[in-house]
């Protein structure tokens, strides 16, 4: 991570960090819907024990992307439109709050470099621009320095990373293409919305950013 993206950091909590590590996880298809999660390997992985592991997983749960079972443990949760649907509805109302509060204590807006991407050049692979996508929306929603608003929207926009590459990984190359340019692009506005520190203009490319995905999604759920 870039000291650009630290500085735009509150203080992050371990079970904040393995709750983001979970998410990406899910994203890249490293952890299947279904897949059961092992507290023990993610313990490991972070040096800690398996508290903030089962208390990041917990707080999962109650945001629907985990599944606890009774002597069995968690698992990824199944995916859903009705679950994205409402995570937009609510997405309309949060996105505004934690622009304007990214905005008002940054000092510095990410570059696509922090993003790990260039600007003039979307990546073709369907799971690159959902991956920068998501690095940007938790820029936006630590840089917020509210931490249960940067929860829901990282952990919601996840779910939306999640259903728009199982989507692209079952559709042919030009549509892949197509869905990253798109995405792309909404990218480029919300970035130069936060540059501008103009809330009119954040509030229209959130409304885009938000009507966009939401067709994108039912128009490939049918």
């Amino acid at each position: 991570m870039s000291k650009t993206l630290s500085r735009g950091m509150a203080k992050t909590t371990q079970r904040a960090v393995i709750t983001k590590a979970v998410l990406e996880k899910l994203i890249r298809n490293d952890i299947s819907p279904g897949e059961s999660i092992s507290e023990e390997d993610l313990a490991q992985q972070f040096g800690v024990s398996r508290t903030p592991v089962r208390e990041a997983l917990i707080l999962l749960e109650r945001q629907q992307m985990t599944v606890n079972e009774a002597n069995r443990g968690f698992f990824a949760a199944p995916i859903s439109f009705e679950g994205l649907r409402s995570y937009f509805e609510m997405a309309s109302h949060l996105y505004p709050f934690i622009f304007w509060r990214a905005s008002e204590a940054s000092s510095e807006i990410p570059t696509w470099e922090d993003m790990g991407a260039r600007k003039t050049s979307p990546p073709e692979e369907a799971g690159d621009s959902v991956i920068s996508h998501f690095a940007l929306v938790s820029w936006i929603a630590e840089a917020s320095n509210n931490a249960f608003s940067a929860e829901v929207a990282i952990s919601g926009e996840s779910y939306h990373c999640m259903m728009r590459r199982s989507i692209l990984s079952a559709r042919p190359q030009e549509v892949v293409n197509s869905a990253n340019r798109e995405l792309w692009a909404r990218d480029c506005a919300l970035i130069e919305a936060l540059e501008s520190r103009d809330r009119a203009r954040m509030d229209r490319a959130i409304e885009e950013f938000i009507t966009s995905s939401r067709e994108f999604i039912l128009s490939n759920m049918i």
